[in-house]
Parts: structure tokens; sequence; C-alpha cells
């Protein structure tokens, strides 16, 4: 099983299987069938290291910043608190975005109007826009990294 080990310490499996658990149930919640999840397990696995490095990242900046949380002993309070100013930049979708997305994607929404999938694809597009934004702050943190990938 591959693993890795950030700015020496090692990313554990529990980690990984935390993340992949979460991949898991937001595919499932999205339309992915199980049948398909299982055939993407292999992807998932590497996509939910990924994320763990991802999150040991962030909780290592966090944890080294001096952030306004209730108890500052509280490294998860201080990575919420720095995620949410890294995205606080990222505007929803506006109504045009929701429409479009519609438009290119009508099939998928049978016989639901654009008023029934609304707040569904809004949702869909302010994720998809914070999870661009959150890449790239995690892809500044990776620069500063030491990152090694092991087989185990």
């Amino acid at each position: 099983m591959k693993t890795a080990v950030v700015n020496g310490t090692e990313i554990s499996p529990e980690a990984v299987a935390f993340e992949l658990e979460r991949l898991v149930r937001f595919y499932h919640a999205h339309g992915m069938a199980e049948d398909e999840i299982r055939g993407q397990l292999s992807v998932l696995r590497d996509k939910a290291l990924e994320q763990a490095i991802g999150a040991k990242l962030l909780l290592d900046r966090a944890a080294g910043l001096d952030l306004k949380v209730a108890n500052s002993n509280d490294v998860v309070a201080k990575a919420n608190k720095l995620v949410e100013q890294a995205l606080a930049h990222v505007a929803d979708p506006t109504e045009s975005d929701v429409e479009e997305f519609y438009e290119a994607h009508k099939a998928k929404y049978g016989a639901r109007t654009l008023v029934e999938a609304h707040d569904e694809i809004k949702d869909l597009l302010r994720h998809r826009l914070r999870g661009m934004a959150m890449d790239n702050f995690i892809a500044d943190l990776r620069a500063s990294a030491t990152i090694e990938y092991v087989e185990k």
C-alpha cells in the first residue's frame, strides 16, 4: 500500500481510510453507483492519500499560526479558521452559472426543471469553486513541504 511522509511525519493508514470513506460517501451522494465506486477504488485510494497529505499540511500550517479561536491549543479549530480565510474570496455561483450548467447537463436532470434542480446545482457549483480554491491553497502549501511517497 502506498503512503507518504510529509515533513518527516508518515501519513497514517487511518488518515487515508478516513479520507477514502469521505470520498466514497461524496460520490455515492452525487449519484455514482456502488459498482462504479468499487471499480474506481484504486483511483479513490490515491485521491484519499492526496487529501490526507493536504489535511496534514493544513494542520501543520494552522498549528504554527496565531489564529484567534476559542481554545488556542485546538489545531482543528485553527485549521478550520485557516480554510475559512483561504476561501473567503470565493464568490457563490451566479444565477447565470446555474442556468448554464443546467442547460449543458439537462439530460442528467430528466423531467426536473431548473427551479427543481436549482439548489442542487448551486451547491455543486459552490463545491467546485471552493474545491478549486482549496486545491490552489494546498498546492502553495505543498510547494514548501517535503513529501516522499513510500510503498508499505
